[in-house]
């Protein structure tokens, strides 16, 4: 085997393990056809070209009552992951912005590092509120009322109050430690500050497109159990 066809190899496989659950199908064969190309070359373009398949995630097809327990095991182990990261990045930005008060140079930058630490705190808060409470241990099979109740507890927490209340916490805090940053700093350590600043917003008003869509997946999620039920 060539060194081009080993690493088509190992992108295909890299796809059909990090594919979502409702993609698996669809990966798996895609790496089997890419075994009938016979260049080297058009092989690599083939497994390059599946990789986009990582850049959406598709959940396991509801198409009974059968495969809700699978569904809703899959949604526990995803709400468990973005708890832990989520408990994780709290963590670090409330230890780094209080260290960053307590050794700040300009009162505005000092108050603006202790509101971005309180308000890392009290998005920690939310995370442990809304932290998963679909039971999946011991065989349980979660049933569809209990996977719905799980979606809707899911989805207000990527939107409404539980978003805009985060993002109106964190924001005024980090906007007085940029400006009290630059406030002590030569002219090159100001544009740094200001350009920090806009980044932040940006990425802020990306977290918060990205939450409401997460909310809408999980919406729409909910409308597969409705019509599942009715046509029961």
């Amino acid at each position: 085997m060539t060194l081009l066809r080993a690493l088509a190899n190992r992108i295909a496989c890299g796809v059909v393990r990090g594919a979502g659950p409702g993609d698996k199908d669809w990966a798996k064969a895609t790496a089997r056809e890419m075994e009938f190309i016979e260049s080297d070359w058009s092989a690599l373009r083939w497994a390059l070209g599946s990789w986009r398949i990582l850049w959406r995630w598709t959940a396991t097809p509801l198409t009974s009552s059968a495969s809700v327990p699978a569904a809703a095991v899959e949604f526990a182990r995803e709400v468990r992951k973005r708890t832990v990261l989520g408990l994780a990045a709290c963590a670090f930005v409330t230890f780094a912005f209080w260290r960053s008060g307590r050794h700040a140079h300009h009162s505005m930058e000092r108050a603006g590092a202790y509101l971005t630490a309180m308000a890392a705190l009290y998005m920690l808060g939310q995370l442990l509120a809304r932290r998963g409470r679909l039971s999946t241990r011991c065989g349980h099979a979660p049933t569809v009322h209990e996977f719905r109740a799980e979606l809707q507890r899911q989805r207000d927490f990527h939107r409404g109050f539980w978003l805009w209340s985060r993002m109106v916490a964190l924001l005024p805090g980090y906007v007085m430690f940029c400006f009290g940053a630059a406030m002590v700093g030569a002219f090159a350590a100001r544009f740094i500050a200001v350009s920090i600043l806009a980044v932040f917003l940006v990425l802020s008003f990306l977290g918060a497109t990205g939450n409401q869509k997460v909310a809408q997946r999980y919406q729409r999620r909910i409308d597969e159990l409705d019509r599942l039920e009715k046509t029961a």
